[in-house]
């Protein structure tokens, strides 16, 4: 299973990447998911600015053939053991980051994501960046 993050939905959202969209098209919808995290997240960016329905409509039909995979107490678990392992070492990250990652392992999905690097302290992660080398990474 691959678990889609906030960054790879924008970029096929916003037609940013060609190459993330046909790797996307390769694959069969049961394999493809986000986590409740990165829904709240692209919900609460289609509700910001302006033609919040026509917005809202688009994400709702991105998002009809993905699985949405839930925050439970598998995923609670790996939160916190990633979690702790990163205080120990020093290391800080972004609330949602590990709530994606603790989604990913828990579930154990591939994490795509034009950020592997801000995952890469997590242990046992699996990580793709569908990305041609050299497209950017969208704005957040």
């Amino acid at each position: 299973m691959y678990l889609l993050d906030f960054g790879t939905c924008l970029l096929l959202l916003e037609g940013g990447s060609q190459a993330v969209a046909g790797r996307l098209r390769g694959q069969r919808p049961s394999h493809i998911a986000i986590s409740s995290m990165a829904k709240a997240q692209l919900l609460a960016r289609a509700r910001g600015g302006e033609r919040v329905e026509a917005r809202l409509e688009t994400l709702r039909r991105f998002l009809e053939p993905v699985t949405t995979l839930p925050f439970d107490d598998r995923c609670a678990e790996e939160y916190g053991q990633i979690l702790a392992v990163l205080t120990s070492q020093g290391e800080a990250m972004a609330p949602e980051d590990l709530v994606n990652a603790a989604t990913a392992r828990a579930n154990d999905a591939v994490l795509i994501t034009p950020g592997t690097a801000r995952f890469s302290p997590v242990a046992g992660l699996r990580l793709d960046d569908w990305r041609e080398s050299g497209e950017p990474a969208p704005q957040r």
